[in-house]
């Protein structure tokens, strides 16, 4: 039923008993369920003077999921406990002896450990003896002892305490969430009543670190009675010197405060650590303080020194404050002077009243370097000074102040004009007015009524140029100018009334000029904006808007024609987009769920080149109409380069995304292109599906032009791709395609044309194809074939007709890998002598199987050549090696001493290739399973020597050979 969603699994429960009117004698109770186990046995009174005499066994394996079931955290998690009880006697004199295990106990982020807690029940008096806590890093042992129940059995008035905690060896990491590290010490011992317990505590630490500070020491001892808490002594000893000493008293009762604070030439980067470790200063402190009061209204007297205060390398100087408790009042001066300029303040606060009397000034500031000491990375320079007064009581006081910033440079270019003020004043309306002036540019006001919580700001900007503010605007060849005002009364969230009035406008962009035909002016009422008409001209652009936004809600509508020139910098889909989009859109709806409808239109023909496509693409007419739920392409036509395409069809929208596709492209010589491939074709697909962001493709595709040209390297007769694709696979790049289902038919109008350059020789192919493409492009499924009637193998002095040629594919496997090929070439052949009349004829057969990416080459001839011979043959126009060596008719007799002819180094070098290529292999994979070295070997042969070249690449940088 739903009225049990949430509820705990039910538990199993065995429960057998014997009750009378005195007691209930269990012989066995269980209870279990969801990793929990109780076992209970024994005698329970039902009169309260009976006597019990019960034995208890709970054992949990998982008590952290059963707390998860309930949807409940706790501070404390615990993965296994066991809990063992008896008990016997009567309630007014129970004797109960219990012992709980537990492992993985986790609380605020300490542990695992192990608990172990024994507790006696006797006399009214429960005692822990000897609990122990196991940590990663340190143990603790708990002795206690509290007495609840008197002689008699009734409560105590005053219950005896002891309590004796002892803890050595404890790691900081986890205690501090690693802020901290060193080993922790402590001991407590606590006696008198729960209600005026007294006793003392140490607490040490010694060579530690907090925050990458390091300190020597660390102590503290305290001591209480029923009346009060003494801090005996806290001593604290930086590695870099200086010390802090510390005491004092606190009353229980009238939270009276007593206490001295003594700093030493500490360290300010050792408080820093302890208490806000990102502030970046350094500097020495000193105080001597004594604290008198109470905690809600201390008073201090003494003073507070840091000296050489600096913020990074930059030196600011030297602060000093002064507590005065007769006066009821504390005195602060500062005086600032490094390499970052000066600043003077003195100033007095009474914190009883909270009045405040107060003087700053600041002479000469680098703003760079006073905006490097505050971590803020602003392109901004310059000499600021400053005065301020304040008097009167605070958060609210009187307060007059002047800021000024001389020589402003902003990214290193002084704007015109370079001088920024600032003046801040009181108003007998208790308000205070803000004035700020840039030149001529900008003048501005705000009055700000704190009591109130409302505002009124007033501004006029003057041909106020967006370039004095980022010159890299300008370097791009952009800018922005405005004139106009501003008067809008603030009342809190969404009680903003007034107008921004634009008097002009002028966008440069790149060498074109926008600008705005009309003044105009956006109202603000309330939670509503209101923009007029307004039209801007320019750059072959006219352009109308108006709309509202009221709250939530939008009404907001734009036509006119935008010459995409001007978006050109503000976009990188197109690169340097050229002509002109008509555009009559509406935006209805809310800014969660906005509405569009309208229609876009080509007015002149559009150019660019896509991102991510090598050729420009032109759209010379068609439109494009938006429905709050489609996308509507009405005849759109260009051309791809010198091909031409069509579009037509809509796209159905759900949140604004594609969610359905009914979409059809005709193209004609569209192109595509690759490193290695080239194609032209005629196209007609079809894109449709629905609930998903990409479509399922089908149709025809003719290919009325193609070439593949790749090139090959020789290596044990096998022939592997020289230039290897190490681009991202799609399944990285466009994941979403695994969605896509594909269904076309390719054929081809004229042969396709293939070249492969295997340097010992070139392969000419005219293919044709007809193939079914079906799967995803991530899993591509082709079927078909690929046949060529015709084609050459042309080495350089012989070449062999293909007779045979069959390419057939592995589904599943991309065309590069899954296409196998299968190629039979033939030819006859004559072996060149110096007597022509005795060449002799060999009938040369050549095959090439394997994919497109590793071709395995053969060769024979008839009569009797091998590979090798046959390969020398194709290459020198020579079969055999007397034939290289000594030329013909000279078969005697050893190379050594006899001249070779011009081409035998061509000739071995290929033929040695079939030999030098195992060889090479075999040692190493020798090197690398015997020393784990993996080198590179190559080897070349020559008529006299043969040449084994090893390589090893360090770096992608970085390489040794030899």
């Amino acid at each position: 039923p739903s009225d049990l969603a949430g509820l705990p699994d039910p538990i199993h429960v065995v429960l057998e008993a014997n009750v009378t009117m005195q007691r209930a004698d269990i012989a066995r109770f269980t209870a279990e369920g969801d990793g929990a186990r109780l076992d209970a046995s024994g005698i329970v009174p039902l009169d309260p003077n009976g006597r019990f005499d019960v034995k208890l066994l709970l054992t949990h394996k998982r008590p952290n999921a059963t707390l998860a079931a309930t949807g409940q955290t706790a501070p404390v998690s615990i993965d296994s406990l066991e809990l063992r009880a008896q008990a016997t006697g009567s309630l007014a004199n129970l004797v109960a002896d219990a012992l709980l295990d537990a492992h993985g106990v986790n609380a605020q982020g300490v542990g695992p450990a192990d608990v172990l807690i024994p507790l006696h029940v006797e006399g009214g008096t429960a005692t822990v003896r000897d609990a122990r806590v196991k940590l990663p890093a340190g143990a603790l042992r708990l002795n206690a002892s509290v007495g609840v129940l008197d002689n008699h059995g009734k409560p105590r008035s005053a219950m005896p305490l002891r309590v004796k905690l002892a803890a050595a060896d404890v790691d900081l990491e986890p205690l501090t969430q690693k802020r901290a590290a060193g080993r922790l010490v402590f001991d407590v011992d606590a006696h008198g009543t729960v209600q005026a317990p007294q006793g003392s505590a140490h607490i040490g630490v010694d060579k530690f670190t907090a925050n990458g500070v390091m300190f020597d020491k660390a102590d503290a001892r305290i001591s209480m009675t029923p009346q009060r808490v003494t801090l005996e002594e806290l001593t604290l000893d930086p590695r870099d010197g200086g010390k802090l000493n510390a005491g004092g008293t606190y009353g229980l009762h009238d939270s009276k405060i007593d206490a001295t604070i003594d700093i030493e030439n500490l360290p300010l980067r050792s408080v820093l650590a302890l208490t806000a470790p990102t502030v970046p200063l350094s500097g020495a402190v000193s105080a001597k303080v004594h604290v008198t009061g109470v905690a809600t209204e201390p008073r201090l007297d003494g003073h507070l020194t840091i000296a050489e205060l600096a913020s990074g390398t930059i030196a600011l100087g030297k602060l000093s404050v002064a507590f005065d408790t007769q006066q009821e009042k504390v005195h602060g001066v500062m005086k600032l002077a490094g390499s970052l300029g000066t600043a003077d303040l003195d100033a007095i606060i009474t914190p009883r009243t909270q009045a405040v009397v107060a003087k700053l000034d600041i002479g000469d500031v680098r703003l760079a370097r006073a905006l490097s000491a505050a971590d803020l990375s602003l392109p901004l320079d310059g000499t600021l000074t400053m005065t301020a007064k304040a008097d009167g009581v605070l958060p609210y006081p009187k307060l007059e102040a002047a800021l000024k910033i001389d020589d402003l440079l902003i990214d290193g270019v002084a704007p015109n004009p370079n001088t920024v003020s600032l003046d801040v004043s009181s108003e007998a309306d208790q308000s205070y007015v803000a004035k700020l002036a840039f030149g001529e540019i900008l003048a501005a006001e705000a009055r700000y009524w704190p009591l109130r919580n409302t505002a009124d700001v007033k501004a006029r900007f003057h041909e106020l140029k967006a370039s004095a503010f980022s010159p890299e605007l300008h370097r791009q060849g952009l800018d922005l100018m405005v004139s106009g005002n501003t008067d809008v009364l603030y009342g809190g969230p969404m009680k903003i009334q007034g107008t921004f009035t634009l008097e002009a406008f002028e966008a440069k962009i790149q060498h074109e000029m926008v600008k705005l035909s009309r003044p105009t002016t956006v109202r603000f009422d309330g939670s509503s904006v209101t923009l007029p008409k307004t039209d801007f001209e320019g750059a072959g652009s006219t352009l109308s808007l108006q709309g509202k936004l009221d709250g939530r809600a939008i009404q907001a509508d734009v036509h006119g024609d935008l010459n995409l020139t001007v978006l050109g910098p503000f976009q990188n889909a197109i690169s340097e987009p050229t002509g002109v989009l008509r555009l009559e859109a509406q935006a209805r709806g809310t800014l969660d769920q906005p509405l569009f409808t309208g229609k876009i239109a080509v007015a002149k023909e559009v150019r660019g080149q896509p991102r991510g496509i090598p050729q420009e693409l032109d759209v010379r007419s068609g439109s494009i109409t938006l429905t709050p739920n489609t996308v509507q392409f009405d005849d759109i036509a260009g051309r791809l380069e010198e091909g031409s395409f069509k579009i037509s069809g809509e796209i159905g929208l759900k949140d604004l995304m594609p969610d359905r596709y009914n979409l059809y492209l005709e193209g004609k010589r569209l192109s595509f292109q690759t490193r290695e491939l080239r194609v032209e074709a005629d196209a007609s697909l079809k894109l449709t599906g629905s609930g998903k962001i990409v479509p399922d493709v089908s149709g025809e595709i003719v290919v009325v032009s193609g070439r593949y040209l790749k090139k090959f390297a020789l290596k044990d007769f096998n022939f592997i791709g020289k230039q290897p694709d190490t681009s991202a696979p799609l399944s990285q790049t466009a994941p979403m395609l695994k969605q896509m289902n594909l269904n076309i038919h390719a054929t081809n109008a004229e042969d396709i044309e293939v070249k492969v350059d295997a340097s010992a020789f070139a392969v000419t192919l005219p293919l044709q194809m007809d193939l079914r493409v079906q799967g995803t492009p991530l899993v591509l499924n082709v079927g078909g074939k690929v046949t060529a009637q015709a084609g050459s193998i042309k080495f350089p002095e012989a070449t062999l007709n293909i007779v045979e040629t069959l390419v057939t594919f592995t589904p599943g496997l991309p065309p590069a890998d899954g296409a196998n090929l299968t190629l039979l070439a033939e030819g006859e052949v004559p072996s060149k002598s110096d007597d022509t009349s005795a060449d002799e004829v060999y009938l040369v057969s050549m095959s090439l199987s394997g994919t497109l990416a590793a071709l395995t080459f053969d060769l024979s001839a008839a009569p009797g050549l091998d590979r090798n011979q046959t390969l020398a043959l194709l290459i020198t126009g020579k079969a055999g090696f007397d034939q290289l060596f000594y030329g013909q008719g000279k078969t005697t007799g050893t190379a050594s001493g006899n001249s070779t002819s011009p081409e035998v180094d061509a000739a071995i070098a290929l033929a040695g290739a079939g030999v030098t290529g195992p060889l090479t292999g075999f040692v190493e994979n020798q090197l690398e399973d015997r020393l784990n070295l993996k080198v590179d070997l190559s080897a070349s042969v020559t008529s006299d020597q043969v040449r084994v070249t090893a390589r090893k690449e360090l770096t992608p940088r970085l390489r040794i050979e030899g």
